[in-house]
């Protein structure tokens, strides 16, 4: 079983309100565009444990480091392979090299992102806001209201 990071003390967790599939491409791509602003350039992808895909026998794929524009691309192969699940079974993360933010889509079809960069997280809820994703405060629940503009 893989290790989990430690926790940074200083980090923030926000979680988005459950999401629709066919609202995800739009999702990420915001998420990108907001990374390559910042000159990532590539993300380490960590695939989840998926049951029906273990039950069968077969392998998870390895964690690996793709090219930020390749991570679309990957997802997509992964939802049609069954590697990555939509609100199942299992967890994929993604971690920009470079910066400090880190995204799981969740087994529970939301997605979290922690970071201790407080300007960066407010960024990020700005934009899926305006792509009308709520955002709410991971450790209180509360909505986190932005200035959208």
């Amino acid at each position: 079983m893989r290790e989990q990071p430690q926790m940074d003390p200083t980090e923030r967790e926000f979680v988005t309100e459950v999401l629709d599939e066919s609202s995800w491409p739009n999702i990420l791509t915001t998420i990108v565009e907001l990374l390559l602003e910042r000159n990532v350039k590539s993300v380490i992808a960590e695939y989840g444990f998926v049951l029906k895909r273990d039950l069968r026998g077969e392998v998870t794929p390895e964690d690996c480091i793709v090219p930020l524009a390749e991570l679309q691309a990957l997802m997509e192969r992964g939802f049609r392979e069954g590697t990555i699940e939509w609100g199942h079974h299992s967890d994929f993360r993604f971690v920009p090299a470079g910066l400090p933010i880190r995204f799981m889509l969740c087994n529970d079809a939301d997605l979290h992102f922690w970071s201790s960069d407080p300007d960066l997280l407010l960024d990020l809820t700005r934009r899926l806001s305006g792509c009308d994703v709520k955002v709410y405060n991971g450790a209180s629940g509360e909505l986190i209201e932005t200035n959208r503009q």
